[in-house]
């Protein structure tokens, strides 16, 4: 896979332009070792701060993150899941599953909030054969 190196000036003013350069591939050995502090050592961290920080703490963290972490909203959401399942997380902010997420935004907007959460309880409910037939 291959990155950007900016245009930049070396020691004694060479100037070099800028070009894409090829990334290493990872051993087995390293990609193995990275799963490992994922998985054991960052998760569980990230996981007890969500805890603490609470959502919106976490959301401001992950966005500011140098990673550049593409959805931070469902990753600072299942952090913070993840820290009532375990326990670790603050009284100061309890857990309150998906607060203002629409799936339905055009049907929310029509609806009284109990009305569409009597529509989605709807939605969910599993169909016969016939009436799949019938909408299509």
């Amino acid at each position: 896979m291959a990155y950007k190196v900016g245009a930049f000036t070396r020691k004694g003013g060479v100037k070099v332009k800028a070009h894409m350069r090829e990334k290493p591939e990872l051993s087995a050995a390293e990609r193995a070792r990275r799963g490992r502090v994922a998985k054991e050592e960052l998760l569980p961290a990230g996981i007890k701060t969500a805890g603490q920080r609470g959502f919106r703490g976490t959301l401001a963290k992950l966005v500011a993150h140098e990673d550049h972490i593409k959805s931070p909203e469902r990753l600072a959401g299942y952090l913070k899941g993840q820290a009532k399942e375990m326990g670790v997380l603050s009284e100061k902010h309890p857990y309150v599953g998906r607060r203002g997420f629409k799936k339905y935004k055009a049907a929310a907007k029509r609806m009284s909030p109990k009305e569409y959460r009597a529509y989605l309880r709807e939605r969910r409910k599993p169909k016969s054969k016939l009436e799949k037939v019938l909408r299509a």
